[in-house]
């Protein structure tokens, strides 16, 4: 089998216990693997394990891949300040997990295209301050 270079479409959702207890409309609940994001129950088994991704990869012979939220965390209800916080938090932790596979994992930023203002603030400062190249837009 040849391996494949790329994949443009891997989702991982960061947990970040300390953060998503001061996240409103988010409860973790960690032992039985799953949260409650703004009323929905949200699995957070394989996609909050980028050591999962990274084993998965490996099975299937996938050089690198481009990591984004799954749907499931996109928030699209959410207005101007609160998906502010949101995507500087998925958007952070993103960063935080490609940064420890930088060899394997590139983030794809996520964008609040509720608003567009902010996602577009957003693509100016993340791409003047680190450098990012990709986004991703529910």
């Amino acid at each position: 089998m040849d391996k494949i270079l790329l994949d443009v479409h891997a989702h991982v959702a960061p947990v970040l216990p300390e953060k998503l207890a001061r996240m409103p409309g988010v409860a973790l609940h960690a032992a039985e693997g799953h949260a409650i994001v703004d009323g929905q129950r949200v699995g957070l088994e394989p996609v909050s394990r980028p050591e999962q991704l990274i084993a998965w990869m490996d099975q299937q012979r996938v050089e690198r891949a481009w990591i984004s939220i799954p749907p499931t965390l996109y928030r699209l209800e959410l207005g101007e300040a609160a998906a502010k916080n949101w995507a500087t938090y998925v958007n952070d932790g993103l960063q935080s997990i490609a940064e420890k596979f930088a060899d394997r994992l590139s983030p794809m930023l996520h964008l609040p295209l509720q608003c567009p203002a902010l996602a577009a603030q957003i693509v100016t400062a993340r791409a003047l301050a680190g450098g990012a190249a990709r986004f991703a837009m529910p």
